[in-house]
């Protein structure tokens, strides 16, 4: 029964044969001939102008990403940047005034006042530096806050409890106004687009 003898003639087997489909038509090319098939140099023939290609591609593809930055064309953003989600937590970020668009100009100033050599200023500078930090900070947890919360009201819980979306609210309010990426479409004060 388990053995490797010899079946005996008695037991008759009835052979299964299974009709497949249509083959592919053709046959299962050898090992070395499709590898020969997917075969590429290394080195294209021409350098230069398989750098020019490629330059010239790039150069396409940054022309669509920056003016998908400014159209906000949903094709070409980056994915942190898609969707209405993110688009709605850009509009309340960009329509309130937020501490830390005024941190770097704010870092400068105080960065100047620490050069000067007097105590005084050098004393101001520090408590103005940690005073600007202890409001950046209290600043971006109230947003957090209000972003969950709208979104939530807006959206639903489940896109309020989506990952990394307070914290992409957070670091574009720590960017100044201009330089913020989507440009920003809503004013100072304004209500967010439907």
């Amino acid at each position: 029964m388990f053995g490797r003898g010899s079946r005996s003639s008695t037991t008759t087997d009835p052979v299964v044969v299974q009709e497949h489909g249509p083959g592919k038509g053709r046959p299962t090319p050898k090992r070395s001939a499709a590898q020969a098939a997917k075969r590429q140099p290394l080195v294209p023939d021409d350098r230069k102008a398989a750098g020019r290609k490629a330059r010239d591609e790039r150069r396409a593809n940054q022309a669509k990403v920056v003016q998908a930055y400014e159209t906000e064309d949903q094709r070409f953003l980056p994915a942190r940047d898609r969707g209405e989600v993110r688009r709605y937590v850009r509009d309340l970020v960009d329509r309130r005034r937020n501490v830390g668009q005024y941190f770097l100009p704010v870092a400068f100033a105080v960065l100047f006042l620490a050069v000067i050599p007097n105590q005084t200023a050098i004393l101001v500078s520090a408590v103005a530096m940690y005073t600007m930090l202890g409001v950046l900070v209290l600043d971006c947890i109230l947003l957090s806050r209000t972003v969950k919360g709208a979104v939530a009201e807006r959206f639903g819980q489940a896109a309020a409890e989506e990952k990394g979306l307070r914290w992409y609210a957070v670091m574009r309010a720590t960017q100044m106004r201009r330089m913020r990426r989507p440009t920003a479409k809503v004013k100072h004060g304004g209500v967010p687009r439907p």
